[in-house]
């Protein structure tokens, strides 16, 4: 029993290395907006987290649940192929910082160095 479990672990994990895009930073030709965009599924955990921490470090986004909203889902997946990023698969959340698309449940470290990109500090 422990052995197919293995295999079965090992073969996921392959699955999702092979079907990301490593966590890369890509910029589409022609970004759409200058908003922060996050798209996630209602039942995502992961999304409740980086949403979490996106307010803690006070970067304000736009959250949408691509499970509830099908043109969200179409939006997400042509920037998703405009970006050269595989979406038959893929993990949420997936963040568009003013164009530049993070699919696979970023690392939440790059997501702050990428808003710093874009947007000035503002003092309060």
């Amino acid at each position: 029993m422990f052995n197919k479990l293995m295999v079965v672990v090992l073969f996921a994990g392959i699955f999702q290395y092979w079907n990301s895009n490593g966590g890369q930073w890509t910029k589409p030709k022609n970004p759409e907006h200058d908003d922060v965009i996050m798209y996630s599924l209602s039942t995502c955990g992961n999304c409740v987290v980086t949403a979490r921490a996106l307010r803690k470090e006070g970067i304000d986004f736009t959250e949408l649940y691509i499970d509830k909203d099908q043109q969200a889902e179409d939006e997400l997946h042509n920037k998703m192929r405009n970006a050269g990023i595989d979406v038959s698969f893929y993990y949420t959340p997936v963040l568009d910082i003013k164009g530049t698309i993070l699919a696979n449940n970023p690392k939440f470290n790059l997501i702050p160095n990428e808003v710093d990109k874009h947007y000035e500090v503002v003092d309060g």
